[in-house]
């Protein structure tokens, strides 16, 4: 993620990339100190943390959570993407939210979208609490394989525990399995599929060519109405930070999906009923 700021830098220090510049490499000396590893001696994760790190914080000041879905689920991978190769680097559990801090730090003055630190750190610690027990489940079910991984193994390791696919061949290599990365394609193609089904009807499961009686309409504009009385109620109990992301109507009943920074407790959820 290069800014306009991160141009200006990079012609004003006369660099060869934004990498070297002061805006990055305050959080690649950050990663040096707490890692005890020299980013001349390999870059590419220095490199790979700093940028999804700023990026992370751009978009959820910006009012992306982390999700399964769309921009959500972008932020999603490239956080779990900077975690790992943090992991890699031998960096402990939370080091993202003292590279978050640094950038918002320097970045606030010109995009008071940053000034959301709170709710920033929050999204990022919780993301990288969740990431890391679906690891420790995902690398248990990983120490059960043997021969060759079936793609609908691999998928699975993908799909349900979050592990990349280049995470799965660096495991499969250093168990000096083989995986079969045809198959797990075409499961990643169904599954892209399937979404992208989702995707269309998301904003409503009733077809707009559909044939229906009075009754049906009123109930699919009834509950179309509570989709909007529900978000206000949410946005009333947790505040103007939770986020719709999709909503599935038909005439029984209504399903709103939401992003919050993190699960509600039962005490809220009383609280949005009875709203």
């Amino acid at each position: 993620m290069i800014l306009e700021q991160d141009l200006k830098e990079c012609i004003l220090n006369k660099a060869d990339s934004a990498y070297e510049t002061d805006l990055f490499q305050k959080i690649i000396e950050k990663i040096q100190e707490t890692s005890q590893q020299k980013y001349q001696d390999n870059k590419k994760p220095f490199r790979i943390i700093a940028d999804h790190i700023r990026a992370a914080c751009f978009l959820i000041a910006d009012g992306i959570m982390p999700s399964n879905i769309e921009q959500g689920y972008v932020l999603r991978r490239i956080l779990r993407r900077a975690i790992r190769y943090g992991q890699g680097l031998g960096l402990p559990q939370g080091f993202l939210l003292e590279l978050a801090q640094i950038v918002i730090n320097q970045y606030k003055g010109i995009y008071p979208e940053l000034q959301k630190e709170e709710e920033i750190i929050a999204a990022i610690s919780n993301e990288e609490e969740k990431f890391t027990q679906a690891l420790q489940r995902g690398l248990r079910e990983f120490e059960k394989l043997t021969g060759t991984i079936t793609g609908k193994d691999a998928f699975t390791l993908y799909q349900s525990y979050g592990f990349p696919i280049e995470m799965i061949l660096e495991e499969a290599k250093r168990k000096g399995l083989e995986i079969n990365q045809e198959e797990f394609n075409q499961e990643l193609e169904k599954h892209q599929e399937v979404s992208r089904a989702g995707a269309e009807k998301k904003f409503g499961g009733h077809g707009a060519g559909s044939i229906a009686s009075e009754q049906e309409k009123y109930q699919i504009t009834k509950l179309h109405t509570a989709t909007h009385l529900l978000q206000a109620a949410l946005r009333k109990v947790l505040g103007e930070s939770v986020k719709q992301m999709g909503s599935d109507i038909n005439t029984e009943r209504l399903r709103f999906d939401f992003a919050f920074e993190r699960k509600m407790t039962p005490e809220e959820i009383a609280q949005v009923n009875d709203l």
